[in-house]
């Protein structure tokens, strides 16, 4: 059993290391094709216009102002131990030491979790965001914790466009359950709420010169995945001249070789900026149809069952010399080349060395599955507990995550894997609990 802080410190400092074991075994930390524009946006202090500005910021002051990407990696990796102790702490109550680093080695090595603390993108913050809201309104915390907490939380939802939908409808879903774990009702749970989602107000607010300027390009690229875009510039080009219409029979098949490749008709039009005005007629001309509203509908469920079956490792390739990820490590983190030049990401094409790895996270997802419908047949004491209410809100999370990512822009391993791992996370909570003084049933006063 932990009794010192010691202990409690030496739990957290062995998780960060275990799941800091895939960039370690890489030579590097992961990188994929985005990291090129949080390195220039941190360290020139602008607001990109595809993305938000504040992962880019957390790179440089983590960094340590361009000493090396591997003290941000280690902080982020630090951020999501302490989260996973403290969760598993306010599930299980006392536990031996050697039950929180067994479950980190397990999630390490048999979902995305490893993956993707090791990869620098904000992925990662989608569930260190969701296990510092459970935790604000869970635990009765002292004040530095929850004033850690809020901080993760309040910078957290700020890095990713899609957290702001994600949280708000899980705060909403929180109001609602209140009246059935009975642990909810406690002083304060309103204005808690109130405060989370301000702070979920703020980061749009933060973000809202990127949100303008790529939400229209996002949603056109998503419905020309769909194919909704290609139907109706050619029922409408004729009778409304949208300056896209002259370039609809060169549309890409690919939107991300729509949104990212310099020679694709978006770029041609103008890019972010220049496409803004056109793209929304075009948006909300089939917004107002109701012909191309039901398609809406009906693709948009399309897409997010295939997400929600789709948690691949499939988003990271070499970027060599001559790439702009190259180009910018060299230019901000000098120190970083020769470690970054000869990681194995860029001395061969990984993605196509994942297949094992991908069939071993989706057996640890079905397996996570299983054991949770187990668990619900077999729960004695209800499921009105702690432990359900993070299962549920887990669940909702995978859900309007793949549904707000299949929705307005696309289909991706990515998306999908950046969350999916809480299926396993909250089997192996159950599994593991056991034997604790809590015996996952507590229900947290």
């Amino acid at each position: 059993m932990f009794t010192t802080r010691s202990h409690q410190y030496t739990i957290i400092i062995a998780g960060a290391f275990i799941l800091a074991i895939p960039a370690l075994i890489n030579g590097y930390p992961f990188v994929n094709s985005d990291e090129a524009s949080y390195l220039e946006s941190g360290f020139q202090l602008y607001m990109p216009w595809d993305r938000p500005f504040m992962y880019g910021l957390f790179l440089r002051v983590f960094s340590l102002n361009g000493f090396s990407l591997w003290f941000a990696l280690a902080f982020q990796a630090l951020v999501m131990s302490f989260l996973l102790f403290e969760t598993l702490k306010t599930l299980w109550g006392n536990f031996p030491m050697w039950k929180p680093i067994t479950v980190v080695a397990i999630l390490t090595f048999t979902t995305p979790l490893g993956w993707l603390t090791s990869e620098l993108t904000p992925d990662i913050w989608t569930t260190t965001c969701l296990l510092a809201f459970f935790l604000i309104l869970i635990k009765e915390n002292n004040r530095v914790a929850t004033v850690v907490l809020y901080l993760i939380f309040g910078c957290g939802v700020a890095t990713h466009m899609s957290h702001f939908l994600i949280f708000s409808v899980l705060i909403v879903v929180v109001f609602l359950l209140k009246g059935y774990f009975p642990f909810l009702n406690r002083v304060g749970l309103r204005k808690t709420l109130l405060l989370l989602l301000l702070i979920n107000l703020l980061s749009v607010a933060l973000n809202s010169r990127t949100m303008s300027s790529s939400k229209n390009a996002f949603l056109i690229a998503s419905m020309l995945e769909k194919g909704i875009l290609k139907e109706y510039l050619d029922e409408h080009c004729e009778e409304r001249q949208y300056r896209l219409c002259n370039y609809k029979d060169q549309l890409p098949s690919d939107p991300n070789i729509f949104l990212w490749d310099e020679n694709s008709p978006f770029y041609l039009q103008g890019g972010w900026k220049g496409t803004r005005d056109d793209y929304s007629a075009i948006i909300t001309g089939t917004l107002t149809d109701p012909k191309y509203l039901l398609l809406h509908f009906r693709e948009s469920l399309k897409a997010t069952a295939r997400q929600l079956v789709n948690f691949k490792l499939a988003d990271t390739y070499p970027f060599p010399e001559g790439s702009h990820v190259h180009e910018r490590i060299e230019k901000y983190l000098p120190a970083d080349l020769a470690d970054y030049e000869n990681a194995l990401q860029h001395q061969s094409n990984i993605v196509e060395k994942l297949s094992v790895v991908n069939l071993v996270v989706y057996a640890s997802v079905l397996v996570g599955v299983v054991v949770l419908i187990f668990a619900g047949f077999m729960s004695k004491a209800g499921l009105q507990n702690a432990y359900w209410f993070f299962v549920i809100i887990s669940l909702c999370a995978i859900l309007v995550n793949v549904w707000d990512c299949a929705t307005f822009a696309q289909v991706n391993g990515r998306y999908g894997a950046r969350v999916i791992w809480l299926m396993p996370f909250c089997a192996l909570i159950y599994l593991f609990g056991f034997g604790t003084s809590a015996k996952t049933n507590c229900v947290v006063k």
